[in-house]
């Protein structure tokens, strides 16, 4: 039997209304009300920008001069523009800043803590009134399992942001709470190696551990079939052990394993379980959108508002993706003979094609490696260059107060020598980037707003390589950091949950600052304004001994969010980039206000390819 939630008239032994069946009338005196988060004077109109400018639009703005998008999947199935053709072998966390998330946001999940005494019920409440989520506080970060499960039909976005089902981004273990419904324990279902795979890998990483595959294993030894949609269990894995099963899909070298190699696995183990991966033209495009504290948009699939690059859910276009344009060419093939073959069918390595995994490969071109000493020497400053993320000569970055850093400034390298060079091998994140890139451009070119065009000092086209596309202000720009954190972005991307942690400047005692725009990924146009960030090498190869890495990476900026003064919200620019029509912020403190730097920050890390890391020495200062 359902629960009465706190402050409810219905009797406790009456089910709640999410628990009756999909036809059974509302309880009497039932009005629909205002979605969750609504604004205070909220009245239910027409979808946004469907009519007048939002509040960030300049004056030039006309929605009338949006024209149509690209038809619907354009962007579910990349062909060979999204990838292509004479890219080098490789051709970005993911939760967004904290911050107050944006009432133009129709669709924020639940979650809020907002409210003053402690629901008796917690997590397990079903009253998502607006009034009782303000009086009442609930755990957040975790959503109900829907108690229908796969064969739950209702899919607007009002039942998705209050229950989870499987399949979708937040039926991940630690986001997904399995409630008791008429006595019985709701469990977890699994219809495909895809919904498996996604709940084991609660960071939305593309990539489970050993200890995540353990998860994976013990779920498909000890669920019962019908968990999984099929008629016959997979008993026969309890004839082998995890650790055999982990050496057989992972190898010997291998810390984490894509779908693809975890779908190869269970195809060679014979796991009665078809893929889960969609590979026609109109594969649904769900929203990746991630809301700050690990909140993420439940909506399922694009659906164009009354602007054709916006969905109902209020994110853009290029923030849908479908799961096959997240993988590369070699995967999808992979995945494709996968789903054509018969499962049970022994042998099954005869039809599985070998997946090259994402690496790097030493920079020999003289050319290339002239082209990336360029950079670092074109883009240096000699003069006024110093900032307090520089740190202090006596107390090192972080270590003291920022007057004494003021005072006792570290000294700036008057140049850059680099060492070598490699170039970053990532399918299938060079695959995600060129997606979005695309999906922005369509954006920018049906945007009413002008088009304005960017140039960085590091903006160059490097030999060899795919030339840079400025209708779209496609830049090249640094990230300096440790060699450690710069293998890693290039394995997985930029997680912007650690914005903050690195670098940055934070008061004395404090584990994280706050960065100046605003949590996102940070990049520069300056190797010196990059180089304040980067650590010295230590062990490795021993040419590497006393150098310092920095990140090239390419940057879609799409429409750019221009900042050239003081006087700016942080978590405005924010809702621009993210609710609004911009894709990035420029941060210009150069020209108005005299500051040494400018910065460019994207909220979106698909929009980051990291390129090439650089082993480079410092010149001009004390070793």
């Amino acid at each position: 039997m359902g629960q009465a939630p706190c402050g409810s008239d219905r009797p406790a032994g009456e089910p709640s209304y999410h628990a009756r069946p999909a036809y059974a009338r509302p309880p009497a005196g039932y009005a629909p009300g205002p979605p969750l988060y609504a604004p205070a004077g909220y009245a239910p109109g027409p979808p946004l920008y469907a009519s007048g400018p939002p509040p960030y639009a300049p004056a030039t703005y006309a929605p009338a001069a949006y024209m149509p998008g690209a038809p619907a999947g354009s962007f579910g199935a990349p062909g060979p523009m999204a990838y292509p053709a004479g890219v080098h072998g490789t051709p970005g966390a993911t939760a967004y800043s904290p911050g107050l998330p944006s009432t133009s946001a129709p669709v924020a999940p639940v979650g809020s803590t907002a409210g003053t005494k402690d629901c008796r019920h917690g997590v397990e409440c079903c009253d998502f009134s607006e009034s009782h989520r303000a009086e009442f506080r609930h755990p957040e970060g975790t959503q109900l399992a829907c108690q229908y499960g796969s064969k739950c039909f209702r899919k607007n976005l009002e039942h998705l942001k209050q229950f989870v089902h499987p399949g979708d981004r937040n039926y991940r273990i630690g986001m997904v709470h399995f409630p008791t419904r008429k006595g019985k324990k709701v469990r977890p279902e699994f219809p495909t190696l895809r919904d498996l795979f996604n709940y084991c890998d609660p960071d939305e990483s593309g990539n489970i551990s050993r200890e995540e595959f353990q998860g994976a294993w013990d779920h498909l030894c000890h669920l019962p079939p019908e968990m999984f949609g099929v008629e016959e269990g997979n008993r026969h894995l309890e004839t082998t052990t995890c650790d055999e099963a982990w050496l057989a899909a992972a190898g010997e070298e291998r810390s984490h394993l894509t779908f693809v190699q975890f779908a190869k696995w269970a195809s060679d183990a014979m796991i009665v379980l078809p893929v889960g991966i969609d590979l026609s033209e109109g594969a649904p495009r769900a929203c990746r959108f991630d809301y700050a504290g690990k909140k993420r948009c439940p909506c399922i699939d694009f659906k164009a508002s009354a602007h054709s690059t916006m969905c109902e859910c209020g994110h853009k276009s290029s923030s849908h993706f479908s799961d096959v344009a997240l993988m590369s060419l070699e995967e999808q093939e992979t995945v494709n003979k996968i789903n054509r073959a018969k499962f049970g069918r022994k042998g099954s390595k005869s039809f599985i094609v070998p997946f090259r995994q994402p690496g790097f490969t030493f920079v020999t071109d003289k050319a290339v490696l002239a082209a990336l000493q360029d950079l670092l020497t074109q883009t240096l400053k000699t003069t006024d260059n110093w900032t307090r993320d520089r740190g202090c000569k006596l107390h090192g970055r972080n270590g003291c107060d920022w007057r004494c850093a003021f005072i006792n400034k570290c000294p700036v390298p008057t140049g850059y020598q680099l060492i070598r060079a490699e170039r970053n091998r990532n399918p299938p994140l060079w695959q995600t980037y060129a997606t979005t890139r695309s999906a922005i451009k369509q954006e920018v070119m049906t945007s009413s707003l002008p088009r304005e065009k960017y140039s960085p000092l590091s903006v160059r086209d490097i030999p060899n390589e795919e030339p840079l596309d400025p209708s779209v202000n496609e830049w090249r720009l640094m990230h300096g950091t440790n060699v450690d954190a710069c293998r890693a972005i290039c394995g997985s991307n930029f997680r912007l949950k650690l914005a903050g942690t690195g670098a940055t400047w934070k008061d004395a005692g404090a584990d994280k600052g706050t960065p100046l725009y605003g949590y996102g990924v940070y990049l520069a146009e300056s190797s010196t304004k990059a180089d304040e960030y980067a650590e010295s090498i230590t062990g490795g190869l021993p040419i590497d001994e006393g150098c310092y890495a920095m990140l090239v990476c390419r940057v879609t900026g799409g429409l750019c969010r221009l900042v050239d003064t003081n006087e700016f919200d942080p978590n405005e620019l924010r809702r621009d980039v993210l609710d609004g029509p911009y894709h990035s912020v420029f941060g210009d403190r150069v020209v108005k206000l005299g500051k040494p730097f400018r910065e460019i920050v994207v909220h979106d890390n698909n929009q980051v390819f990291p390129e090439f890391i650089l082993y480079y020495k410092r010149l001009g200062v004390p070793e």
